[in-house]
């Protein structure tokens, strides 16, 4: 009787050993079925049915032709939340505008050498498409698009979360066959993307790059530090790039702000805008009110963010208003 009791006890001391397994294994199960999900889910999506109407022809007049200047556009996400995402209709229709008004959407190499006083090859009617963030509902919905128009779009992703492999933001294989494609081109977001700081003690958050952060424990951070950790970043982002193949000549500031619109050190922007320049060579920011001028060979390059309540005819509006050649 009492070997029994024994033998019974023994086996139910055994019981959690051989639940132990299946607690270490579930969690990886589950990250390889969602990992799996994802990469299911990773084609790119059939365009939309799309058809410009009588109406917006009529109001879509031509553009004449220009020089000199470059017009610059900026997504985000697409089909997602945040004020800098569009739907994929919104998106068919914006590119479907820029297609019937002539425009030629450029790499970033052309728009690179025009900046450093090399036109030769731009077209009439140039413009910049860009993506900020890296997300995999840009290449999905933007990639067929994109091959339809013959356009062409660059895509800033931030360096370090890509290699850390975030299921929203698209991966390294990903990125190169996207370039392999000559539908895209491959550039830095600093390498944590739109990033921010706090920068005082009430709370309050600004761009990383702009602003001395701020924590309870050492206050405001020295202006040797801020160096040190904005070069860190800036180096970091540059060498991400190269140590995957890809050539560095753009970096989307985080935050579209360097300090030359708002800091707490005045010596910050020109130290940013300098190393921008010799790393990547062109920065592109953001405008106060984002109605920015085409960009110009010399000076911050700001792009026209386009969002959930921009529609074409905004854009159109933008594209006209600001035309050089008017």
């Amino acid at each position: 009787m009492t070997r029994a009791r024994l033998k019974r006890g023994g086996a139910l001391l055994l019981l959690p050993l051989s639940v132990l397994p299946f607690v270490l294994i579930g969690p990886a199960m589950v990250d390889s079925h969602r990992q799996f999900e994802r990469d299911k889910e990773a084609h790119a999506l059939p365009t939309p049915r799309l058809a410009i109407s009588p109406a917006e022809r009529a109001r879509w007049k031509p553009l004449p032709r220009f020089n000199g200047a470059v017009p610059v556009i900026a997504y985000e996400g697409v089909g997602e939340d945040g004020s800098r995402s569009v739907t994929h209709l919104q998106l068919a229709r914006q590119l479907a505008l820029l297609d019937a008004l002539g425009y030629d959407a450029i790499s970033i190499r052309q728009y690179s050498r025009w900046r450093r006083g090399e036109p030769a090859g731009m077209p009439q009617r140039p413009v910049l498409i860009t993506f900020d963030g890296g997300r995999l509902s840009s290449f999905r919905t933007a990639d067929r698009l994109l091959q339809r128009y013959g356009f062409r779009a660059t895509i800033f992703v931030p360096t370090a979360r890509i290699s850390e492999r975030d299921r929203a933001l698209l991966t390294w294989k990903e990125l190169h066959g996207m370039e392999r494609s000559g539908r895209w081109d491959v550039q830095a977001e600093g390498t944590r993307g739109d990033e921010r700081v706090v920068i005082g003690p009430d709370g309050a958050m600004g761009p990383a790059y702009a602003f001395r952060r701020y924590t309870e424990s050492d206050g405001a951070e020295t202006f040797a530090a801020w160096q040190a950790r904005v070069t860190r970043e800036v180096f970091d982002a540059r060498e991400d790039l190269l140590a995957h193949g890809f050539e560095p000549l753009a970096l989307s500031v985080p935050g579209g702000d360097y300090g030359r619109l708002a800091s707490n050190d005045g010596h910050i922007a020109p130290q940013v805008r300098d190393l921008i320049t010799t790393q990547f060579g062109v920065g592109f920011v953001r405008a106060p009110r984002n109605y920015p001028a085409y960009t110009k060979p010399a000076g911050d390059p700001a792009r026209f963010d386009l969002g959930r309540t921009t529609t074409a005819d905004d854009l159109y509006g933008w594209l006209r208003a600001k035309d050089p050649a008017r």
